[in-house]
């Protein structure tokens, strides 16, 4: 059943953006461009009358100069060489009178063509102007979005600020290269539910009226905070008064010593999120600092320094914090809705007011700016006092647009979006039936298939580790069993492989592979939709139960309703709270009961990715490593938890050793499985489920090119037990061929732009659609993320400019149709919904 369910509405007003796109002026242009066609036409029968004619003419005329003159005029009228009418003119008193008919034609119909070309382009030019300045006066009307451009690079802002202030008709050569930048970035904060900044708002749907004490929360990078805390450890002055733990991953073998440790990404802001394997060889200072913490888990830097003193080995320190042997034992813990500005504020705090009382100085600073009434001027505040902590501590790999995080939230509920949630409770049965369909997609199934079978055949029916050293070597096996290179995770981005070594992944991929055959079958080329009908969902799921049991279904459904009460479905997330737990660090909470037998238990941690600081669960697992930030009452170690077979299904139960009870630990953050370290994504992988990262329709269209490659392959939309639900929409994917014909010839933008329009009707091509990226096969390798869809309306001619340099580079492009429709709405604002189902 659905569970909860959670909106997010892009703030910037529909009517703006839908004013851009002009059928009238549209229409007057296509009529001109109709003439012109006819014109054209007509010019090029004129032309074969008059090289016939001609022809005729000169063959009953003596041998003499007059028809060697002839003779030339014809040879370069026929290859429309040089000035043809001032040639014409010379020869004109040579020729019959029914020639001078014809050849007058001719100019006259080139006159016209001249005459609407000039007045098409002056039309395009003054629309150009037009579109131009309404985009312009829409983002001044609305500056909060003018200032929104500051969190994608500052000096953008700047840029743009400029732009608006000089007259549309004054703009020089790199004002002018933001066309296509202004275009794609009007269009997404109107067309796309983006959380970026005040782009959109995020709200709880069937809530009490409830107060927010402020509906724009600041926060200051997580990542930024958490390399500060480490600044700290690794600072000679403050060491002695901190503490610190040995890395429990620890592993002697053979005169070395292996750690297990979480490493950041060269170039990449989250946090530690690269598990990484380092090697010490054993040495004195190493023995005798791991002999002392044989007898006490956590130590003062002091103590520390006192030993390694005896050895003059006090640089040593550094060395260990760095190849994380030992670690801080001091954890930033965010309480409540804190933010982990004041997290670390209230943490260093308590360890020592006066030895901190620089950095509390600067923190007090942040935390009060975040504390404060959200305005720009405050967020500018902001940004300057996280720049000064940057340069101080020499944090890298961060630029001003990312320093500060921007969440808007409201206790709204509109009319509207009761009449949605209405469509959706109506359809929960079979909401609820998508949720065992997708199953059989999700690479959590095979995983904990793959998992069983290892405990099975290495450990028996049972687990119960004694020490660290046997739970990390389990969850190491079962690291080795999950995240194989065998290319089948790239599964769960949509692209199926042909077979694998494990028998279970190739009945899995039988069973897709059927249910793709089975709606491609449907296809019989005329657009009508593709059903994944009832019947097919219980023989494909009744299979799927048949191999691995019983799979966990809770859901996020981002989806939107139609004026028609139509559900299209965005994405299939996990369900668990995953989404709506960042928005209760704000709003309301919601109880964790998902009608599972045991109890969800998160792994609190942040890889300094703001998104993942959330609501976390009353109990928590607490890993040897990563940053654990969130806070709460109780804690599981690795220790306490045992691992057994399942009885209802192929995977394996975490249980707590002191009850028996199941648990189920899980990071219920949002970065997918494969940003996390193995030894986080491991417990990902075996409990719960995991997200769809595909459109439906991309995967039939890519068994589809399998077997035949085409210049044009349409793929209607798919629906989900009834025309009502849609789980993709329409697609056509072709060549850039003829496009690049059109786009290559030596004509203005504006003949290419009614060029590609004509070319696009007689292709069946619609004329307003969102344009995608799109990869027929991938390798293990490969960049996963890909450019938002764009939307694209040709009634623009900025919109065409765009279209123009997305597929510059395309050899194929892949539109969708637009679904519902984004402009000319009834309301003011485009609306999804989070709509998260039970397990």
């Amino acid at each position: 059943m659905v569970k909860n369910i959670y909106y997010r509405k892009t703030n910037f007003p529909n009517n703006e953006f839908s004013n851009i796109f002009q059928k009238g002026f549209f229409k007057i242009l296509r009529t001109h461009q109709s003439k012109y066609s006819h014109l054209v036409e007509q010019l090029e029968l004129t032309r074969e009358t008059g090289i016939q004619e001609l022809n005729l003419a000169i063959q009953d005329f003596p041998e003499n100069k007059n028809k060697q003159q002839l003779l030339k005029f014809s040879h370069d009228f026929y290859n429309n060489r040089g000035d043809i009418s001032n040639k014409y003119s010379k020869i004109a008193s040579l020729i019959p009178q029914k020639l001078i008919v014809i050849f007058d034609s001719y100019f006259e119909y080139q006159r016209q063509i001249i005459e609407i070309e000039d007045k098409i382009e002056g039309l395009v030019h003054q629309q150009y102007l037009t579109e131009k300045q309404l985009i312009m006066e829409g983002l001044s009307k609305h500056p909060d979005f003018i200032q929104n451009t500051k969190m994608i690079d500052q000096s953008l802002y700047q840029k743009i600020e400029k732009l608006l202030k000089t007259n549309v008709e004054k703009h020089n050569k790199k004002q002018r290269q933001m066309d296509v930048f202004l275009y794609n970035y009007y269009a997404r904060i109107s067309t796309k539910t983006s959380p970026l900044g005040l782009l959109g708002t995020t709200g709880v749907h069937g809530r009490e009226m409830f107060d927010l004490k402020k509906n724009i929360i600041m926060s200051v990078n997580s990542s930024i905070i958490l390399k500060l805390f480490d600044r700290i450890y690794l600072n000679p002055k403050y060491q002695p008064k901190l503490t610190f733990k040995l890395n429990e991953t620890l592993i002697y073998k053979d005169g070395k010593y292996y750690i297990t440790v979480f490493n950041d990404i060269a170039g990449k802001s989250l946090y530690r999120n690269r598990q990484e394997l380092v090697t010490l060889s054993e040495n004195r200072s190493l023995n005798g600092i791991l002999e002392l913490f044989k007898s006490q888990q956590v130590l003062t830097g002091s103590a520390l320094l006192k030993y390694l003193s005896q050895n003059a080995q006090e640089g040593y320190l550094p060395k260990l914090l760095e190849n994380r042997v030992i670690l801080p034992a001091e954890q930033i813990n965010i309480v409540g809705n804190q933010s982990i500005s004041q997290a670390l504020l209230e943490k260093l705090k308590e360890i020592s007011s006066e030895l901190f009382s620089d950095e509390i100085a600067i923190l007090k600073k942040v935390v009060d700016l975040e504390n404060e009434m959200f305005s720009w001027t405050i967020y500018d505040q902001l940004i300057e006092e996280v720049h000064q902590i940057v340069q101080a501590y020499g944090i890298e790999g961060f630029n001003k647009s990312t320093y500060v995080s921007i969440d808007t939230v409201t206790s709204q509920n509109g009319i509207y979006l009761e009449e949605q949630v209405k469509v959706v409770k109506e359809n929960q049965k079979i909401i609820e039936d998508l949720s065992k369909f997708i199953s059989i997609f999700d690479i959590s199934t095979r995983s904990k298939y793959l998992a069983y079978e290892m405990l099975k055949t290495n450990y028996g029916s049972e687990f119960i580790p004694k020490n660290a050293r046997e739970v990390s070597k389990f969850l190491r096996d079962l690291a080795a069993t999950l995240f194989q290179r065998d290319a089948y995770w790239m599964e769960s981005f949509g692209y199926l492989g042909t077979s694998y070594d494990h028998q279970i992944d190739n009945q899995l991929l039988k069973l897709k592979k059927d249910i793709v055959q089975q709606l491609l079958v449907q296809d019989l080329g005329d657009g009508s939709v593709l059903v994944i009908s009832h019947d097919l969902l219980k023989d494909s799921t009744a299979q799927l139960e048949k191999l691995v049991g019983q799979t966990h279904k809770s859901r996020g459904y981002f989806l939107q309703v139609s004026p028609e009460n139509k559900i299209i479905f965005n994405h299939i997330y996990k369900g668990y709270g995953v989404y709506r737990r960042r928005f209760n660090h704000y709003l309301p909470k919601e109880l964790d009961a998902y009608r599972l037998d045991g109890e969800i238990v998160d792994i609190p941690m942040t890889f300094g990715f703001n998104a993942n600081i959330r609501e976390s669960t009353d109990r928590t697992l607490y890993l040897p490593l990563g940053d654990l930030t969130l806070k709460s009452p109780k804690q599981l170690t690795w220790l306490d938890l045992g691992f057994r077979l399942s009885k209802s299904s192929k995977e394996i139960e975490v249980f707590e050793k002191t009850t028996g009870n199941i648990v189920y630990p899980h990071f219920l953050g949002s970065l997918i499985t494969v940003a996390l370290p193995s030894l986080v994504a491991v417990f990902n992988s075996i409990t719960l489920n995991d997200s769809i990262y595909f459109d439906f329709g991309e995967l039939l269209l890519r068994q589809k090119l399998e077997k035949k490659s085409e210049e044009k392959v349409i793929l209607p939309r798919i629906c989900f037990e009834n025309t009502d639900l849609i789980l993709s929409r329409k697609k056509w994917y072709f060549t850039c061929k003829e496009l690049r014909v059109i786009l290559d010839k030596d004509s203005s933008m504006g003949r290419k732009w009614l060029e590609v329009v004509g070319y696009f009707e007689k292709e069946g091509l619609p004329l307003s659609f969102f344009i995608k990226d799109f990869f027929e096969s991938y390798n293990q390798d490969s960049e996963l993320l890909k450019t938002k869809p764009l939307y694209i309306n040709f009634e623009s001619f900025l919109s065409f400019k765009a279209f123009v340099v997305f597929m510059k580079k395309k050899e194929k492009i892949l539109i969708e149709e637009t679904l519902p429709d984004c402009i000319y709405t009834e309301t003011d604002t485009i609306t999804e919904l989070i709509v998260e189902t039970d397990d």
